[in-house]
């Protein structure tokens, strides 16, 4: 999505895998979370199409 596609802010929904990942507990963080985790963000920012970043 491209900044001023909307007159006003637009609310995006995010899954529940997502939250899983950012509020992963500490400890057993490994990289492939953290892949997962750069992935994700990537997509957010308009950097990769959702369906690559789902792996399909």
């Amino acid at each position: 999505m491209k900044p001023g596609m909307f007159r006003q802010s637009v609310a995006i929904l995010v899954g529940l895998g997502y939250r899983h990942l950012v509020e992963w507990p500490a400890s057993p963080r490994d990289t492939a979370r953290s892949d997962a985790l750069k992935a994700c963000n990537g997509a957010l920012r308009g950097k990769s199409e959702a369906e690559t970043t789902r792996g399909r």
